[in-house]
């Protein structure tokens, strides 16, 4: 049975160490975008959640009568729609509720769970739980006051977003382009340590040879001379 694999090597010890290196910074990469992503009102979840509300509330200001404002909203889902699309964005990441002043429910985004009821009038960033499913929520008020908005987006779907991130192609791409770097150190090591494990194979056949060559060389300037040894 051949054990030669598994013979010590330093070869393999320090690839085993670069690439273990590698899948950490991967590791750490992975750990804070998560933190990033997910902070309290600053991450990008949070800056999203804002967008959407700001936008929702702008076509709210511009055609705020009921009979209107489902057709002007429209336009705004269709452009929502096909961003996500693009971005490969879960539905539920990218919800919308408006509200009049009373409470009642005035619209919501298709898909949108209708049953829901807010905490009327609670602005800014709170976390919400609607059977089962726990959201992050951003409340706010239109220009005039006669609307209340809410964008909501399903933890699970953030969740799903992130690691639709990290473990598409391009993220592994890094991973691989991170990978090629470190080929030309191990080349480096290779090539010392078999200069480590020749060069005193090598170095005393260059001597033993060298010294052969001058004794020879000596005996017949010895002869050539007549200071030969005697017979």
């Amino acid at each position: 049975m051949n054990l030669g694999f598994f013979k010590p090597s330093i070869r393999r010890r320090i690839a085993f160490v670069l690439l273990a290196a590698c899948a950490l910074v991967w590791c750490a990469v992975y750990l804070q975008g998560s933190y990033i992503t997910q902070r309290a009102e600053t991450g990008v979840y949070e800056r999203d959640l804002v967008l959407i509300a700001n936008s929702v509330a702008d076509v709210v200001d511009r055609w705020p009568d009921a009979k209107l404002l489902p057709v002007a909203m429209s336009g705004l889902e269709t452009l929502i729609d096909a961003e996500s699309q693009r971005s490969d964005v879960p539905h539920a990441y990218r919800l919308f509720y408006v509200w009049d002043a009373k409470g009642a429910l005035v619209l919501a985004r298709k898909g949108a769970d209708t049953s829901r009821r807010q905490t009327f009038g609670q602005l800014g960033f709170s976390d919400q739980r609607l059977q089962g499913k726990d959201l992050r929520v951003y409340g706010m008020w239109s220009a005039d006051a006669r609307h209340c908005i809410e964008a909501t987006q399903a933890i699970q779907s953030r969740r799903s977003f992130f690691h639709s991130i990290m473990f598409s192609g391009e993220s592994v791409n890094i991973l691989v382009i991170g990978m090629l770097c470190l080929l030309p150190a191990l080349l480096t090591m290779r090539c010392r340590c078999w200069w480590r494990t020749t060069a005193p194979v090598l170095g005393p056949r260059r001597k033993t040879g060298s010294l052969s060559a001058s004794t020879a060389a000596t005996s017949r300037m010895s002869r050539d001379r007549g200071w030969g040894w005697p017979s």
